[in-house]
């Protein structure tokens, strides 16, 4: 008798041990808005101001100033879910549906947080892992799944995939069975008359409203992939994009604009709720983007012309995006991370903030860097670099700093001031082991996609049979090692 009681109490502290341990880690909200560069930002000294819940929200949050995704949707988000470069996934293009590089095994963001007890969710658009979404859960450990497939429009009426609730169901009542954690097959239902953002966030919210009711003691993870600010696709209007009823603005740079406060409204819409369910606190919220904006659209930073450069892995419009985070009490609000991190450090710096500790059984290792002791207040390197990838676009591959653009074409930029750079000596490479570091960095990278590469400076390709590593010479030229 004496034994069973002393089981039952260790029984009971093992469960309050367990709830506590889970309640002391944050909740986590990642946003990941669509198409949208830093320009786009107040905060990033921008003309535009079309985001005041985003201004709002930079006020609260540590910015990193040089946070850098790829050039493409499709290789961000394979960064973003696997945490590994394209060199490694071989995803540096969209490809869609039948995207043939991206494995299952590099699925990892949902699992890890699974395995590391978390519940998690995805709503959005999912991209490279579209071939999973009927297994999404199985394949890329997201318990709860409501997305674009890519089946039908992504704006008005949309098909939406999910596993909540059972049967041919309307959007209240798939609402209803997020709110209560009624989880099933995955299927496609098509809502008519609704409008696809204003569903993923209600679905998020409702998902937030259950976790803030359930005794269960697991924090959550939702993972947000935006569709706004994209485009509504081919064989589209501009029309499309925007809910329906909305005046069309004149130009599609206002239409752009537009999109662009649809995604500030729905962000801060969620955030509201946080604060709703006194959640706040307890959750890190992260917004960012999947790379710059498009070519056509313009904006001034800090005084300086430019334009969107979508697609364009040499170009800092390409590449540089928002990146904000949220956490009342442990991240410093206004601080400014100077130093460059990219889309592949994202998973490795949440799990820090998680207290994650390795990566999903059966997943290939994310080799992103945890940057959550620096977020924290550690100090930041002198220098560090991040490198971006290109499809059929010269140099193949980039490695850059916040002032560095180094391209395997042997190219050398230097920028001046954020999005206005020159051309400068390939001696500077030899001025910092950072640099020469990121340069071996960069071949490495290169060789693996089967691209060329020249040496900083010079015009011919290495021979990869002779060129095993690069070191400087005394003349303050970079030159190979066998």
């Amino acid at each position: 008798m004496l034994f069973g009681r002393v089981q039952c109490v260790l029984a009971t502290l093992v469960v309050v041990a367990l709830g506590t341990a889970l309640a002391g880690r944050p909740n986590i909200l990642l946003v990941v808005i669509d198409d949208v560069g830093a320009e786009r930002f107040r905060f990033y000294d921008s003309n535009i101001n079309r985001s005041p819940s985003i201004n709002k929200l930079a006020k609260e949050s540590l910015r990193i100033d040089g946070y850098f995704a790829q050039p493409l949707c499709g290789p961000s988000r394979a960064a973003m879910l696997s945490g590994r470069y394209a060199s490694e996934t071989g995803v540096t293009g969209n490809g869609h549906v039948d995207e043939p590089n991206f494995d299952e095994d590099e699925c990892t963001l949902g699992s890890t947080f699974a395995a590391g007890g978390y519940d998690t969710l995805i709503a959005g658009k999912v991209h490279v892992s579209t071939k999973f979404a009927y297994n999404m859960t199985e394949s890329c450990g997201f318990n709860g799944v409501h997305i674009w497939a890519r089946e039908g429009p992504r704006y008005n009426d949309p098909v939406m995939l999910t596993n909540y609730g059972k049967g041919n169901l309307p959007v209240k009542k798939v609402l209803r069975a997020v709110k209560k954690g009624k989880r099933a097959t995955p299927r496609s239902l098509t809502y008519p008359g609704a409008y696809a953002p204003f569903v993923n966030r209600d679905v998020i919210k409702a998902f937030m409203t259950f976790h803030a009711r359930s005794e269960d003691p697991k924090p959550f993870f939702v993972y947000y992939p935006m569709i706004v600010c994209h485009g509504a696709g081919s064989n589209t209007t501009d029309a499309d994009s925007l809910p329906v009823g909305e005046t069309v603005p004149n130009t599609e740079e206002e239409v752009f604009n537009r999109r662009l406060e649809l995604a500030d409204g729905i962000i801060g819409d969620m955030l509201a709720h946080l604060d709703k369910l006194g959640l706040t606190d307890n959750t890190l919220v992260v917004v960012t983007s999947d790379n710059g904006s498009p070519r056509q659209y313009n904006a001034i930073v800090g005084g300086v012309e430019m334009s969107g450069a979508k697609k364009q892995p040499f170009q800092t419009a390409g590449t540089r995006v928002p990146m904000l985070m949220r956490l009342p009490g442990v991240l410093k609000p206004k601080r400014v991370i100077q130093n460059a991190m990219s889309v592949v450090d994202v998973m490795p710096t949440l799990m820090g903030a998680a207290e994650i500790t390795s990566f999903a059984p059966g997943k290939k290792r994310g080799t992103g860097k945890n940057y959550w002791r620096v977020l924290k207040g550690k100090k930041e390197p002198a220098e560090s670099f991040v490198f971006v990838f290109s499809e059929n676009r010269s140099p193949a591959v980039v490695a850059r700093s916040n002032r560095f653009i180094i391209g395997s074409d042997g190219v050398i930029h230097e920028e001046l001031e954020w999005y206005h750079d020159v051309i400068t000596s390939p001696a500077k490479v030899c001025q910092s082991r950072v640099r020469v570091k990121a340069v071996n960095k960069l071949m490495q990278h290169t060789r693996a996609l089967g691209e060329p590469f020249i040496l900083p400076g010079e015009t011919e390709p290495v021979d990869y049979s002779t060129c095993n590593s690069l070191m400087c010479g005394r003349d303050a030229h970079v030159y190979c090692v066998e």
